[in-house]
């Protein structure tokens, strides 16, 4: 009878011992699908965020005009590219600057209203052999307390390292009066 115990003891001792094991695989592989799924969420993000960036330099004609209809000053300002513009705009865009810019945008729409209407036109490319390195679009907009003045702002696009286009700062954001 005593061996039969000593048998059980032993069987449960060794249950013991091995279960300590698939435990420890249970977590390692549960781990590793946590750093998966964190990944791929990670890897998602990132997409969504370069997605969101204009491919093209109509996309990103197309996102100014919707970011002064919304004004979505924002975003306008992270299309801006920050590199000096010499003679024009020498220095950083220095977060001052960007405020600076952005207050005035808010003045403007507060005195003559938020812009309801916009249209773009391309007028020039230029660059290198791989395709245009620099687009200027004209911006023709109209504001709500000024329905009969369009104001007129010529921006020019830069294609950056990345190939993404984005706005050079010595570009026209306020719009000068047309008719």
């Amino acid at each position: 009878m005593q061996q039969g115990v000593s048998v059980g003891q032993t069987q449960a001792g060794k249950r013991k011992a091995g279960s300590g094991k698939p435990t420890s695989r249970t977590t390692v592989v549960l781990l590793g699908v946590l750093l998966l799924v964190g990944a791929a969420g990670a890897g998602s993000y990132w997409l969504l965020g370069y997605a969101q960036r204009p491919t093209g330099a109509a996309d990103l004609a197309q996102r100014v005009c919707t970011d002064y209809q919304h004004a979505d000053y924002d975003r306008l300002l992270a299309d801006i590219d920050p590199a000096p513009v010499p003679p024009t705009v020498p220095g950083d865009f220095t977060s001052a600057a960007q405020a600076s810019l952005k207050t005035t945008l808010h003045s403007l729409d507060t005195r003559d209203g938020a812009v309801t209407q916009c249209r773009y036109a391309p007028l020039t490319l230029s660059g290198g052999g791989s395709g245009p390195e620099r687009a200027q679009y004209q911006f023709t907009m109209t504001r709500a307390k000024a329905p009969d003045h369009s104001l007129n702002l010529l921006m020019t696009f830069v294609r950056a390292k990345d190939g993404t286009w984005r706005i050079a700062r010595d570009s026209d954001f306020l719009g000068s009066s047309g008719t």
